[in-house]
């Protein structure tokens, strides 16, 4: 439920101007939550790994490879369009 409504947050501050500061801190509360959604995801991994340590690992490392770059190129994308 959070995912969604921060997405609609970042449309509609895209139609508006707001200070650097604003995405700072919405940068700063993505990194934290993503830490909260690793440790929901964690049940799920450790199910589908059979609680395999290294799998586990690899799974967790390919998401955050995923997402963080994604992230910033968002992040550069939200500051470079004011």
């Amino acid at each position: 439920m959070f995912i969604p409504s921060m997405f609609l947050v970042t449309i509609l501050l895209a139609r508006r101007k707001v200070s650097l500061s604003v995405i700072a801190f919405r940068h700063l509360i993505t990194l934290v939550l993503f830490e909260y959604i690793t440790l929901l995801m964690h049940p799920v991994v450790q199910r589908i790994t059979h609680h395999t340590p290294i799998f586990e690992i690899l799974i967790f490392v390919s998401i955050k490879a995923i997402l963080i770059p994604t992230h910033h190129k968002i992040e550069h994308w939200l500051i470079g369009f004011w």
